[in-house]
């Protein structure tokens, strides 16, 4: 009997239990080593083809996007950095995208930034250096001084000190740029050729005061926040932030000096504010928009022109009312139009926000499915949310983890990180999601109208319409864990 057989008798008895842990081990082992060895199978007959390879896409499905900038002087044209798929350019608001050719595509970028005094010169950060389970090594800093045509590596940057960059920050005349690294923090006095380590720390963020040249704050990635009077070159640790807490995102109130807000791992999400520029925090609450997504997602807004206001995002994205003490989810992770995909990765505002014209109510967010954008006048005060567009048209970036194709050839499927399993149907913007958990895949040689998945929690599920979408929007699951007493418990055999 082949093991797929054991998956049928599983799917047909739920309550059958094997007493043998090893043979679901062997299930899985199977399932993984023969998703990997039909991969191998396919890429090494494509390799040994003289053409070129060409893109099946998808175009319609987006993912993981870390960053987003937007021009100060033409706000159609955007770049943003993505997860393992280097920068894409777009010159029309978004509608579409083309990759930045000279950039190497298969890093990570953490942030973009533009020189406050020189919109023509740029600066990205690269590495993934947030999420535990899957880092993608960087190259350092890479520099544009064309308006991000052309890139080049930082030389003073090609080192092990440099492989994950999280955040960069210009004060406010550009004399002075900050680097965050997982090594510590650097700081560079002449636009990045040369840079003196001044914290020695693991550090995930970092920002200059808006109003001043001189001060910054910045947080490690677990529980310690640090702040500066002298431009970085020297810091001092802040007070009042568990240090039992994960990763911390911050960022200045622009329209109450010194004051600083912090997006806190603990608790499914809290939120501390400063009104001492970092010196001192206090909790203001916890609203709970982390939810698990706090070490990979975590992002923080202040805005500029009304100090009553604060977006936070994780899982979700919040917006806090600082005199009502409320808050309020305007995204909860429902494809758009409802919601932006779940795990807010940065939210970037229009360049006129607040100052009138057309766009001036716009907000981008970056999340694990694509970039989206809403009008907030549209997306505040209801709990699911409304008037959400995703701009992800031609923005290749989905991160494919596991491949499969049926016996004749007909149908191909792919499981994504973040985005689900998901099935060519011809066109590269005509992908469409089957299933919603994303890893390996494989179809049953002996019988290609079933097709199985995996993603985490030991999930694994069954799609029997020959890998097209279910009759029934679920199919058919196995979970290996189950939630109960605030806890996940492991099921029996054949689930460890």
């Amino acid at each position: 009997m082949s093991v797929f057989s054991y998956f049928d008798i599983f799917f047909e008895n739920k309550n059958i239990k094997w007493l043998l842990v090893f043979k679901k081990c062997i299930a899985v082992l199977y399932l993984l080593i023969f998703s990997g060895l039909l991969y191998a199978e396919e890429a090494s007959s494509i390799a040994g083809l003289s053409e070129d390879w060409i893109s099946m896409g998808p175009e319609n499905i987006a993912g993981k996007i870390r960053t987003c900038v937007i021009s100060e002087t033409d706000s159609s044209v955007m770049w943003v950095g993505s997860d393992g798929s280097g920068i894409w350019k777009s010159s029309d608001a978004g509608s579409t995208w083309s990759r930045i050719e000279n950039f190497p595509d298969n890093l990570s970028v953490a942030q973009i930034i533009i020189n406050p005094l020189d919109a023509d010169i740029m600066y990205a950060a690269t590495g993934n250096g947030f999420d535990k389970t899957a880092n993608n090594r960087g190259r350092g800093v890479f520099k544009s001084t064309d308006g991000g045509i052309s890139w080049e590596q930082l030389s003073a940057t090609d080192s092990a000190d440099w492989y994950f960059v999280n955040s960069l920050s210009f004060n406010g005349d550009a004399t002075v740029l900050l680097a965050a690294t997982n090594s510590g923090i650097f700081r560079s006095e002449n636009g990045g050729g040369t840079w003196t380590k001044t914290l020695d720390a693991k550090v995930y963020d970092l920002e200059f005061d808006p109003n001043s040249t001189s001060k910054a704050v910045a947080a490690e990635s677990a529980g310690f926040v640090w702040y500066t009077t002298d431009g970085g070159q020297s810091w001092t640790a802040g007070q009042g932030i568990p240090d039992t807490s994960g990763r911390i995102a911050l960022d200045y109130s622009q329209a109450s000096t010194g004051v600083v807000w912090a997006s806190v791992n603990i608790d499914n999400g809290a939120v501390y504010t400063s009104v001492d520029g970092g010196i001192n925090y206090e909790l203001w609450g916890t609203p709970g928009h982390l939810q698990g997504y706090g070490e990979e997602s975590n992002a923080i807004w202040c805005v500029k022109d009304n100090s009553n206001v604060v977006y936070v995002a994780g899982k979700n994205l919040y917006k806090l009312d600082i005199t009502g003490h409320s808050w309020t989810v305007v995204s909860n992770g429902i494809v758009a139009p409802i919601s932006a995909h779940s795990g807010h990765n940065a939210i970037i505002p229009h360049p006129g926000f607040g100052g009138g014209g057309d766009d001036n109510d716009t907000i981008f967010v970056c999340t694990n499915g694509g970039i989206f954008k809403a009008n907030v006048t549209e997306i505040n005060g209801d709990l699911i949310g409304t008037g959400w567009t995703g701009l992800n048209y031609q923005l290749d970036t989905t991160q494919i983890v596991g491949i499969a194709r049926n016996p004749d050839g007909s149908v191909l499927i792919a499981g994504t990180q973040s985005n689900g399993t998901i099935t060519y149907t011809g066109g590269k913007a005509d992908w469409i999601k089957i299933m919603s958990g994303g890893g390996n895949v494989v179809f049953d040689d002996s019988n290609p109208t079933l097709c199985y998945g995996a993603a985490k929690f030991l999930n694994i599920f069954r799609n029997a319409d020959s890998g097209l979408p279910p009759e029934t929007p679920c199919d058919d699951y196995i979970n290996g864990m189950y939630y109960e007493d605030d806890a996940w418990h492991w099921k029996d055999a054949p689930y460890m």
